[in-house]
């Protein structure tokens, strides 16, 4: 499953700025799953962004809530498939 994806919203992300990202610049994101929610189409995700000299420059939590192909707000996840 590509996060985010159709169908995903950001429901909050706590992040820390921790340096500067320049002109030029190469930064490549990171999001590591921590949980997944029994019931719900919800996950935690950690992130990071690192630049090309592998500095750290965000660091975080989020949640997201994704919902599948031809599912509408409210609905359950069984429901749609």
């Amino acid at each position: 499953m590509d996060m985010p994806g159709p169908g995903t919203v950001f429901l909050s992300h706590d992040i820390k700025f921790l340096a500067p990202v320049f002109i030029g610049d190469t930064i490549t994101g990171e999001a590591e799953v921590l949980s997944v929610h029994a019931s719900k189409p919800v996950t935690q995700l950690k992130v990071a962004i690192t630049r090309q000299t592998g500095e750290s420059v965000l660091k975080g939590m989020a949640w997201c809530y994704t919902m599948s192909p031809g599912m509408s707000p409210g609905m359950s996840p069984e429901a749609a498939s």
